[in-house]
């Protein structure tokens, strides 16, 4: 989030174990590093457990017995090993030069589909490495000064000092509904984006708000003009849902109810006029009359003038009315019996509809029942009612991990719940953090910050005129319903992402800053989980475990053979598997070779690379000049004289001893025996 500032370094997630919780956060950079090394750091721990593979395999496939070519050069192929890639592309060359031989292909193909399995195995290992430095971007807020929340002043604002604080606490209200609303455009529904950056900010991305159809919420059930809809949020977690990371007992639940339905206003609609109705129809005044309204001590709940519906300039206009259970003081009105609720807070929404869809809308609160012909001969659909009410009833739960619950309740209630028997002052801090981000979730405040902007129905304005309309769905209503539903939900996790970075500057007089008693306990100013995908957050254990592992399987590699040799030793096995196993190292066969033609007097021929005498030299094989079936190769020395190979002239008469060119070898290496040695003695070159 470029709006927030992120905390750098180690820190722990407490909806998760000490242990798995563990990360460390760092900068987008430094995290790609992160990443880039854990990627060869798997491709080195691959090809080091291949290696590993290759041994077992090797040491399975060992025996004293005689075996044919394709047996040995499968052997030399699995001690050589070095990737399971360059094993992959020897064995493909294997199987192409031994095609013509019986079962070739067989008896190559499971060493074939084991470098495959390993290939794929360890590449899939590089990917989930990535995965470590990532934990879904989760980060945690730095503390910021200004951390708190803007108070609204008492009513009324009959001071510049008043209007000032109301001012600065409307301007912060209002700019986090907006984003809220940005939030659930982007993010709900059907169309929501799988890219927006937006909607990887927040630390649980979206919820599954549920709606059911029940019946109408009020006392006096004829007032509602059908079925009402109920928007359920289930209960969400303070740490794993809002991002509040406190310990895990003392988090706390949270649960918001909405259910409305459209009602009847007949029988509560009058009017007067101030003037002569028939010069002045403008100035007749209307009333809504749900109940008492106290700053217009009257019973007229909503009030507005003729003129408020002549010439709009806008296809929708809202007002509404709140009425908070056992709080007068912060209510607008006084509702009537029938609408009263003593466990619920009630609003009523107003809304003036001019618009003109292309189309009839049979739904109840958008409903159309009369048509206009404009001059270009196009007809559009409106309402002859204009107005229409719905009313709602909002409800809140909190349930403590141990089990209490408060039941649902209006938000004066939830207030004055007590949280828990044993007076738990981090489990108060987390409540009273959570409270205070609740009321800017409620629908009249959302109201009050965005307005009309709150209906779904507003983004379908075309033509011209703002108040031409392409129509809504007939069960349009509900959809809003949900909407809110959703909105509330954002806000009130973006209310608390607020509160931690700072509404206002820290020498806001009208901030008004954690209570210090509770800070000792829990504080919520470094308590604040977010995604930021600027940043990456190393999963600490993830890290450790994937360089720990690795450096186990260098280890063993590098130390398996010698290992195996001593268990060997000790437990009397013979140790033919691990002599062929030396033996099989290319270095050694390389010696072998050379030994064969009788170059070199060799030496360390324990160590795992052989090395001659001092100033020795001698020729390199290379392929002979002189056509011949079986292809010969001589030796180029250093004179000019060729020496032909003398394995290749096994004709001779005169044998050339092994005595006579591997002294050396002979005396110091412990391989010799038959089984080793050239079947073939090499005999005089000329």
């Amino acid at each position: 989030m470029s709006d927030t500032r992120v905390y750098l370094g180690l820190w722990s997630d407490h909806t998760r174990n000490s242990v798995a919780g563990s990360a460390l956060t760092v900068s987008n950079q430094s995290g790609l590093y992160v990443i880039a090394f854990l990627a060869l750091w798997v491709r080195l721990v691959g090809s080091h457990f291949w290696t590993i593979i290759c041994f077992i395999v090797h040491q399975f496939r060992a025996s004293p017995q005689a075996q044919d070519a394709l047996h040995h050069q499968h052997q030399f192929l699995l001690r050589n090993s070095q990737s399971n890639i360059g094993t992959l592309w020897d064995l493909t060359k294997v199987i192409w030069y031994w095609r013509s031989a019986t079962r070739s292909f067989a008896r190559s193909f499971p060493l074939l589909a084991l470098a495959i399995s390993h290939a794929i195995l360890f590449t899939a290992a590089a990917f989930f490495s990535s995965q470590v430095a990532s934990t879904s971007n989760l980060v945690l807020l730095k503390r910021d000064p200004a951390c708190g929340y803007l108070m609204y002043p008492p009513e009324p604002l009959d001071t510049i000092e008043k209007t000032k604080q109301a001012t600065e606490w409307f301007i912060a209200n209002k700019a986090n509904a907006q984003w809220a609303l940005s939030y659930v455009d982007q993010c709900y529904g059907a169309n929501a984006s799988t890219s927006s950056t937006m909607c990887n900010t927040l630390a649980h991305r979206t919820f599954n708000i549920s709606t059911v159809t029940v019946e109408c919420p009020f006392p006096n059930a004829t007032l509602c003009r059908d079925r009402a809809i109920q928007v359920d949020s289930g209960f969400l977690n303070s740490a794993e849902h809002l991002g509040i990371n406190s310990e895990p007992n003392d988090s706390l639940d949270y649960r918001t109810v909405k259910t409305c339905a459209p009602i009847h206003d007949e029988g509560y609609y009058f009017f007067n006029s101030t003037g002569n109705m028939a010069s002045n129809d403008s100035d007749t005044q209307y009333y809504l009359d749900y109940g008492y309204h106290y700053e217009r001590n009257n019973y007229s709940t909503f009030s507005f003038y003729r003129s408020d519906l002549l010439n709009p300039s806008r296809a929708y206009r809202l007002l509404w009315a709140q009425a908070r259970a056992s709080n007068e003081a912060d209510s607008t009105f006084l509702p009537i019996d029938g609408l009263n609720r003593t466990d619920g807070d009630v609003t009523l929404v107003l809304l003036f509809n001019f618009a003109r869809y292309a189309e009839p809308v049979k739904d109840l609160w958008y409903n159309t029942d009369d048509d206009v012909e404009y001059t270009s001969g196009a007809i559009r659909y409106k309402s002859s009612r204009v107005i229409s009410v719905m009313g709602c009833v909002e409800q809140h739960e909190f349930r403590a991990s141990n089990g209490s619950r408060s039941g649902l309740v209006g938000l004066e209630e939830l207030g004055d719940w007590e949280i828990d028997t044993d007076r738990n002052k981090a489990k108060l801090s987390v409540a009273r953090h959570m409270f205070h981000a609740i009321k800017y979730s409620r629908l009249v405040y959302q109201l009050a910050a965005v307005g009309t902007n709150l209906l779904q129905a507003s983004s379908g304005s075309s033509g011209e005129s703002r108040i031409d309309h392409i129509g809504v769905p007939n069960d349009q209503w509900k959809r809003e319903v949900l909407y809110w539903g959703q909105q509330s939900v954002t806000s009130l996790q973006r209310a608390l992402q607020s509160y931690v970075k700072g509404p206002a500057p820290a020498d806001s007089p009208y901030l008004k800053k954690p209570d210090e008693d509770l800070l000792r306990d829990f504080d919520p100013c470094s308590s604040q989980i977010v995604r930021d995908p600027s940043h990456y957050s190393i999963n600490i254990f993830g890290l450790y475990f994937t360089i720990g592992m690795g450096l186990l399987i260098i280890v063993l590699n590098c130390s398996l053979s010698t290992i195996v040799s001593k268990i060997q030793g000790w437990s009397g096995t013979p140790g033919y598997r691990n002599q062929q196993y030396e033996l099989d190292n290319a270095f050694q066969v390389q010696r072998l070779a050379y030994e064969n033609m009788g170059l070199g007097r060799w030496t360390s021929l324990q160590s795992l690379v052989p090395v001659t005498q001092k100033g020795e030299k001698f020729g390199q094989p290379v392929r002979a000049s002189t056509p011949g079936a079986n292809a010969p190769f001589h030796l180029r020395s250093l004179s000019s004289t060729p020496l032909v190979s003398p394995y290749l002239r096994q004709q001779s008469a005169s044998p050339y001893t092994p005595t006579n060119y591997s002294k050396v070898s002979q005396e110091e290496d412990p391989f010799f025996a038959p089984a080793y040695r050239p079947t073939h003695y090499p005999r005089d070159s000329i």
